[in-house]
């Protein structure tokens, strides 16, 4: 099963997905975190979130790109936190992927977990003076979305901090 949860940043979208993670698990409660941390901040925030996870449940697994990495039991359920991290990691990479290897590598993620609860930004719009890789970026997060959209079984949209269901079952 994939559930989507969608929404601008700041609308909540993390905090709700990590909460209706915690209700929907049945085996282990994997957080598939695809941020690549730089420097000592980055480091530190990374080992902040892993202690935040670990009391409510979670095993985080540090993986930016490949997904098929991850070691996963089948009745294991996942949060994937976010696409918009590892489609830029995926894009930017040394040999880069498009959109149509991003969703491959979702995909086949869903299949090897009982659920997995993808969080990604929406509704980014191409506004002001971006240069052609941030646009380019912008386009395929788009590609991204819009396959995520149609494979889906279930897809919530945060506003204001609140799910609204516009796809599937809630």
């Amino acid at each position: 099963m994939l559930i989507l949860i969608m929404g601008k940043n700041g609308s909540g979208k993390s905090v709700w997905a990590e909460k209706l993670a915690v209700k929907c698990a049945r085996g282990r409660l994997i957080y598939i975190a695809t941020m690549i941390p730089y420097g000592d901040e980055g480091l530190a925030r990374v080992a902040r979130h892993c202690a935040m996870r670990r009391q409510s449940g979670f095993i985080t697994m540090e993986i930016p790109w490949r997904l098929d990495s991850a070691a996963l039991q089948s009745h294991d359920t996942v949060l994937l936190e976010d696409v918009a991290n590892l489609t830029a990691n995926m894009l930017f990479a040394a040999s880069p992927m498009d959109a149509p290897a991003v969703l491959d590598n979702i995909k086949t993620l869903a299949g090897r977990c009982q659920a997995l609860l993808a969080v990604s930004i929406g509704g980014i719009e191409p506004t002001g003076d971006y240069d052609a890789p941030t646009l380019h970026y912008i386009e395929v997060l788009r590609q991204v979305n819009e396959g995520l959209l149609a494979m889906a079984d279930t897809v919530f949209e945060m506003a204001d901090g609140r799910p609204l269901l516009r796809k599937g079952r809630g």
